[in-house]
Order: C-alpha cells, then structure tokens, then sequence
C-alpha cells in the first residue's frame, strides 16, 4: 500500500472514528438525561485517576510524534537522526502507557464487582440497572483503546521504516501518524469530562 492510500485511509479511520464517539458520546449523555440517579450513583463508582492519567499519556504522544516530525524538517543530520528515534520511542511508551491504565482500570472494576458480567451486583451501585451505565462506560473505553492500539501500530511501521524516511526525506507516514495520534487524543479529552468528571 503506497503512503497516500495509508494516508486517505488514516483520514477515512478518523473521521469514521469522530462520527462513532460522538454517537456514542450522545447517546450516554442521554442516558444521564433520563436516568440523573442512575448516572449520579453509577459515576461515583468511576476512576478519575485513570481518566486523567490516560488523557495526559496520549497527550504526551501527540506531543512526542511533533517533535519528531519538527525534528525531521528541521535537525541538522546528526542530531535529527538521534532526535526521530528517541522522540518516537517515547510516543510509543507513552502510547503503550495508556493501554496498561485501561487495563488496570478494568481490573479494578472487577476486583470491586463492577464489571457486567457473571460476578456483577446492583446492589454495590445502590440503583436499579446500574450494570448498563457501568457497560456503557466499559465499552466506550475498550473502543477508544482498539484506536490506541491501532495507533500503536503505525508509529510501530513508522519506527520499522525510520531508515527509508530518513534516506528519502519522506515525511507523510511520521505527519499521519501525527493526526491520527491527535484524533485519539482529542477523544480522550471530551472522555474525561463526560465519563469520569460528570457527577
């Protein structure tokens, strides 16, 4: 597949992406609107911890790939070189970092009873139904995770390919990279308010 079609692909990925999370964003903000004692007992079972820690890892991802991508455009050979790969390396651990927040997350909801599933109680949320807002909650997160992973991925092919674009100077996988990493990141700002900070 040639750099444009991987890109046009990117960019067919993160506008599907943005109508998938914002239908999604919808329809839990409607839940909330027709089940206030649902969202106000379910939401207090959150982790804010994990929200925000996994908002400022992807935060620092996005940041990491630009300075590779300014790093590219701009270092002189010696230390442009240097810079790329340590810059994506780090975008990657960072990247990763997320993945293993989510899954601490679930487990801790686990561990408390929370997951739906076999082991689930409503009685440990106080309402009725609290399994859906839990599930609901779960599964946004676990999408939003399948886009991290897929943005894993690519700076995984850019790191493989690091040689070819520091010989042929072809910045469009690092720039895409780029994007795609700042559409999870801009998913997962509008996350943190509407899944872990709204009471």
């Amino acid at each position: 597949m040639e750099a444009k079609q991987i890109r046009e692909a990117v960019y067919l990925l993160i506008g599907a992406g943005f109508v998938a999370f914002g239908a999604a964003f919808a329809v839990y903000l409607g839940v909330r609107a027709e089940n206030p004692a649902l969202w106000a007992a379910a939401a207090a079972h959150t982790y804010p911890f994990f929200g925000a820690t996994g908002t400022l890892v992807l935060l620092l991802t996005s940041f990491f790939l630009m300075l590779a991508l300014w790093s590219a455009k701009n270092n002189i050979e010696g230390e442009r070189e240097r810079a790329i790969t340590q810059y994506i390396n780090l975008a990657f651990m960072f990247g990763a970092s997320y993945i293993i927040a989510k899954y601490l997350e679930v487990t801790r909801f686990e561990a408390n009873g929370l997951l739906p599933g076999q082991y689930f109680s409503d009685q440990l949320l106080g309402v009725a139904n609290g399994h859906l807002f839990v599930a609901a909650h779960v599964f946004v997160t676990a999408v939003h995770a399948l886009f991290v992973l897929g943005l894993l991925a690519l700076i995984l092919k850019v790191r493989k390919d690091l040689d070819a674009l520091r010989r042929d100077g072809d910045l469009l996988p690092l720039e895409t990279t780029g994007y795609y990493a700042h559409f999870v990141t801009i998913v997962s700002l509008f996350m943190l308010p509407i899944l872990y900070l709204s009471r």
